[in-house]
């Protein structure tokens, strides 16, 4: 072979490995760079929380996919193989975490790996519940003192718009804290979980409500205390939007509400009966004594009487009894003396039962 075709076949060799060379270095850069992209947070500036259970024992694999299904990421192999390269296998640990969409592969491995968990508890206020129901309830979960809850009621600081109206004091939350089932952190703390609520209501009290209310003539503390005496007095979803246009009448006529509700409030106490002598409890929540509305809510109204409150019946009722259905019906009246001849049959029902 001579010398130059030598060269020649030497050159060729080197050629065949510069374009070898490129090929593995180009499917190298495209390998990686599909691993990047599919690295990226699944949402960035979404920041909501994603809770996430990995359990005892899961494998690379498994971790995976709870992290897939849960959106937070888009591609489980990738995961596998960032986990193989960064020697994260075996080191993930098992827990409850709260992620979000925009965070990227790496933070959350980092975050699996540090075993940063947050276990939470759920606890439910029913509707109706005061204040000082809520408080206690609160307490018994194991979320923090009652001392701890009764001080953020009154002190803590709460960023909310709603609350602009809301009377200051230890009732200052009465109404707010919105009666839902919930899921908080066991570390949340009397503030956190008083937030929690008030951020619920904030979700389920609109702008456009608080407006309705403003057309209405009234501010929003007193449209959740006329939900909360709704709340209280109505036991039936049918008799909401009636009650409410009992006060509505009432008040449009300078007669005052006397709402049994609203004496035991300033009483402290619950039972199915008001006597003569309860009425003449000395509080500005008596309302047999005191024209007007109380001086804020005297529960935690529901949806439904948040409603009622802003879309009242058009009657002519002034007057309301318990029925004698027993399912805690009302029956309604547009005369004392109308009201006076179901009242009479009621207490002689309730009597014989």
């Amino acid at each position: 072979m001579t010398q130059q075709k030598k060269k020649k076949k030497g050159m060729g060799c080197l050629i065949f490995l510069i374009v070898v060379v490129l090929l593995i270095l180009g499917v190298f850069l495209g390998i990686m760079g599909y691993i990047n992209k599919h690295s990226q947070p699944m949402d960035p500036g979404n920041t909501a929380e994603i809770n996430v259970t990995i359990p005892m024992g899961s494998s690379t694999r498994g971790v995976a996919s709870a992290l897939y299904h849960a959106e937070l990421i888009d591609n489980a192999l990738v995961f596998r193989i960032q986990s193989k390269l960064n020697e994260f296998d075996g080191k993930f640990q098992a827990g409850n975490y709260v992620f979000s969409a925009d965070m990227s592969m790496l933070e959350i491995m980092e975050a699996l790996i540090e075993g940063v968990s947050y276990e939470t508890t759920r606890f439910t206020i029913p509707e109706g519940y005061t204040l000082a129901q809520t408080l206690e309830a609160l307490a018994e979960a194991g979320l923090d003192t009652l001392e701890n809850f009764k001080h953020e009621a009154e002190h803590g600081k709460f960023d909310y718009w709603f609350l602009e109206d809301a009377p200051e004091g230890e009732n200052r939350l009465e109404g707010y804290l919105y009666p839902e089932t919930y899921e908080v952190y066991v570390d949340a703390g009397a503030h956190g979980v008083l937030d929690k609520m008030l951020s619920q209501f904030d979700k389920m009290f609109t702008r456009e409500m608080a407006n309705a209310a403003k057309n209405k003539g009234y501010d929003i503390n007193e449209i959740v205390t006329i939900a909360s005496l709704i709340e209280r007095e109505a036991s039936v979803d049918k008799d909401r939007p009636l009650v409410a246009s009992v006060i509505y009448n009432r008040l449009e006529k300078g007669m005052k509400l006397q709402i049994d509700a609203t004496v035991l409030y300033a009483l402290g106490v619950t039972k199915p009966v008001v006597t003569l002598k309860d009425l003449e409890v000395d509080s500005p929540y008596n309302t047999y004594k005191n024209k007007g509305f109380p001086p804020g809510p005297i529960c935690s109204p529901g949806k439904a009487s948040l409603e009622a409150a802003l879309e009242p019946a058009d009657t002519g009722y002034y007057y309301y009894v318990l029925g004698t259905d027993g399912t805690g019906a009302h029956v309604f009246s547009k005369t004392y003396a109308e009201h006076e001849k179901h009242a009479d049959a009621y207490r002689k029902w309730r009597d014989n039962h």
